[in-house]
């Protein structure tokens, strides 16, 4: 299937941090206003994600909520996960579990994701359930200066992974 086909039969559209993005799911079940959000809040929601050899970055980012990632298709994304104790892990998303891919992984709240295709991958496309439920306010982009500091030896990586 073409990426241009996915797009349209899924009705993603391009998302300000990077590739492409449908919201799906919110659930109805709200928490009551605390000190994430300061109204009542959805539980769960769910989305689709994908990047495409012409949007192949997801920038870095903050989210306040627990995101599970699953792999649906394509080629694999390749994530980096900064812990709040600036710990920076890889993960590759995908299919092929003998390379060390796996089909699903957390990122906790309070963590830096960035994320990217090869160069040579044409998309990568996966779901996100995310708790609390997604919203845009919650997500912070990450200036490079943020990162640089803790992780001097990646600032040609964390350059290219940041949107400033």
């Amino acid at each position: 299937m073409k990426v241009d086909d996915i797009i349209k039969n899924l009705g993603l559209t391009e998302h300000w941090e990077g590739g492409y993005l449908r919201e799906k799911y919110t659930s109805s079940t709200l928490l009551k206003a605390d000190e994430i959000s300061t109204r009542p809040r959805a539980t769960l929601s769910t989305c689709y994600f994908l990047l495409a050899k012409h949007r192949n970055l997801l920038y870095f980012a903050v989210n306040e909520c627990d995101i599970v990632h699953f792999f649906h298709g394509g080629d694999p994304i390749t994530y980096h996960v900064i812990s709040q104790e600036f710990e920076w892990k890889t993960i590759v998303l995908g299919s092929d579990l003998s390379l060390g891919h796996v089909p699903q992984f957390t990122v906790e709240a309070g963590s830096f994701k960035a994320a990217f295709l090869s160069e040579e991958s044409n998309y990568g496309l996966i779901s996100e359930a995310v708790s609390p439920a997604y919203e845009e306010q919650g997500n912070r982009m990450i200036s490079a200066s943020e990162l640089i500091n803790h992780f001097p030896e990646r600032v040609q990586e964390i350059s290219r992974l940041c949107l400033n």
